[in-house]
């Protein structure tokens, strides 16, 4: 139909408007918070019974349509939304790591959620989820290290020198 690129169109002024009415609110940093928060929990909660479900412990038949039988679409009618709904939520989790006050009980819990949303997208079987999960942990991994290195430094590295930075510890930390 020629009117899916508009309502695709239209989906994105909604929530451009969304956004700025939000942040028009005095207290926005809490509405966004809340929003956040929610997207993550959605996404693990739905990745853990999605797992569940696929390796047969609680059964989800009653719930959705057999869209994709043998793969996993948790709490969603379609698979590849699952996947690329879990994809969008990983920045959430990723943002854990970056707070001051990080124990290593908490680095553990959050690798252990990263792991299972990664078995989650695995089990959809979704190629565009296979790729888009790694290409968002790339990303916002190198903006973190970025950010952080121009914080200890005070000063801006170049391009490449950081992508080198990031594939020398990268490679370092799977030797051992």
């Amino acid at each position: 139909s020629i009117f899916y690129p508009l309502a695709g169109v239209n989906r994105i002024l909604l929530f451009f408007v969304f956004i700025y009415q939000l942040s028009k609110i005095d207290n926005s940093r809490e509405g966004f918070k809340a929003i956040f928060v929610g997207v993550l929990f959605g996404a693990v909660i739905s990745a853990f019974i999605g797992i569940l479900n696929q390796y047969e412990i609680i059964s989800l038949d009653w719930y959705r349509l057999q869209y994709a039988k043998g793969r996993l679409q948790s709490l969603f009618l379609n698979p590849n939304w699952f996947s690329e709904f879990v994809a969008i939520a990983i920045p959430f989790i990723l943002l854990g790591f970056v707070r001051k006050t990080s124990n290593s009980l908490w680095i553990v819990f959050l690798l252990s959620v990263l792991i299972l949303c990664e078995i989650a997208i695995i089990l959809t079987g979704s190629r565009t989820g296979w790729i888009v999960y790694p290409m968002v942990l790339i990303t916002c991994w190198f903006f973190f290290y970025l950010s952080r290195k121009s914080e200890e430094s005070g000063s801006k590295f170049g391009l490449a020198k950081i992508l080198f930075l990031i594939l020398k510890n990268n490679l370092n930390s799977e030797k051992s």
